[in-house]
């Protein structure tokens, strides 16, 4: 008798299957520069690294770096040390617009409250507000892993033995199927 019974609040309807929106990387504004950056840590050995991508509005590849840090205190550090990488990275390119991408939510609300000074990355996040004076426009932004993909691939290549890579004019093998997939029309 239960298998006949009908729920009453569906009768009638047919559901829809859901289309889930694609999440990719979105290009800057004009003459702003995007970085995106993030971390991995391992926390048996307390070490870790940091990776990033610059791209440009077309989505081209200017520079991707990963760097191995041999002591890292949390993952949140790491993805802390990321977010400065890649402003120190902008700072050495003389890009004067910047926008940097991470998907670490966490460091960017307590960016975003300005009321880190109690926090463990404090002097980390303290240094980038610093630097970030810089440029004539700094943002900090979430963006969810699936947008964030190329720096987390970037991040995955530094070792304790290949401590820093540094691509330049040119794309990576490793990186080519991520950045073609990322600037393809919704």
């Amino acid at each position: 008798m239960i298998d006949s019974v009908l729920d009453s609040t569906s009768a009638g309807k047919v559901s829809k299957p859901k289309q889930s929106k694609q999440i990719k990387w979105n290009p800057p504004d004009e003459g702003v520069m995007k970085i995106n950056v993030d971390a991995s840590f391992d926390d048996v050995s307390c070490q870790g690294s940091t990776g990033l991508v610059i791209r440009d509005r077309e989505g081209a590849l200017l520079r991707a770096q990963a760097l191995w840090y041999n002591f890292a205190a949390s993952s949140q550090s790491m993805e802390a040390e990321a977010i400065r990488d890649g402003v120190r990275m902008a700072i050495e390119r003389g890009f004067s617009k910047v926008e940097v991408e991470t998907d670490a939510q966490a460091i960017v609300k307590l960016w975003e409250s300005d009321t880190f000074d109690r926090s463990e990355i404090a002097a980390i996040l303290q240094e980038i507000r610093e630097l970030s004076d810089q440029f004539e426009s700094f943002r900090l932004k979430f963006v969810r892993r699936e947008a964030n993909e190329a720096a987390h691939l970037c991040a995955k290549q530094a070792t304790s033995v290949r401590r820093r890579c540094l691509w330049l004019n040119y794309t990576p093998v490793f990186l080519m199927n991520t950045l073609y997939r990322d600037c393809l029309p919704a």
